[in-house]
């Protein structure tokens, strides 16, 4: 997968690896990179909805729950049509889970 539009944005740097907070919702495992019950979770809920591919977690320091950010789709490909990614969004707008798509 080309990932350099996400590395314009700072979510995956040049070397590869990913901001701390983005988890990627496909990888089996997740218990390895999600940090807490709460994000593995999300990223299960994340999995309704096709071309998801991270979710972007605000995590706190105070022992707070993280919370989701957003909903990240990597279409550095184009492989999307602006359609799909109309629908997805309203999907993700309506079902109230993430902010920002």
């Amino acid at each position: 997968m080309d990932s350099n539009s996400l590395q314009l944005v700072d979510l995956i740097g040049s070397d590869g690896k990913l901001a701390p907070g983005l988890v990627p919702v496909s990888r089996i495992g997740i218990e390895e990179v999600a940090e807490s019950v709460d994000e593995q979770a999300a990223v299960f809920a994340a999995k309704f909805f096709e071309h998801i591919d991270y979710i972007f977690f605000r995590r706190f320091s105070d022992g707070r729950s993280s919370q989701v950010s957003a909903y990240v789709v990597d279409n550095s490909d184009e492989r999307l049509p602006r359609k799909t990614l109309g629908e997805l969004h309203w999907q993700v707008w309506i079902s109230g889970r993430a902010p920002l798509l």
